[in-house]
């Protein structure tokens, strides 16, 4: 019960940091993209983050640092941000 209200409450905060653009023509890729003059970012589709994750999932299985592994999680919470729900 615990983890399912904990994910509820990650969906429900990661659903309202969403950043809602225009429509971009042509489709915006997974790859290096730069807004402005601002720092260029890194741009990962939904699509490639899901499966990102999952393998990220599975390489931090035999992650023993618990600092890397922290960083790591981050990171993944970041990729599996992008899940949406029935209701998002």
């Amino acid at each position: 019960m615990l983890r399912s209200l904990t994910s509820q409450t990650r969906e429900q905060d990661m659903s309202s940091r969403v950043r809602h653009l225009a429509t971009q023509r042509p489709r915006v890729e997974t790859g290096p993209t730069k807004f402005g003059e601002d720092w260029t970012g890194v741009f990962i589709r939904g699509d490639n983050a899901l499966v990102f994750a999952e393998h990220l999932r599975r390489a931090m299985a035999t992650c023993p640092d618990a600092i890397s592994r922290s960083v790591l999680e981050g990171l993944l919470d970041d990729l599996e941000s992008v899940r949406e729900t029935a209701n998002g």
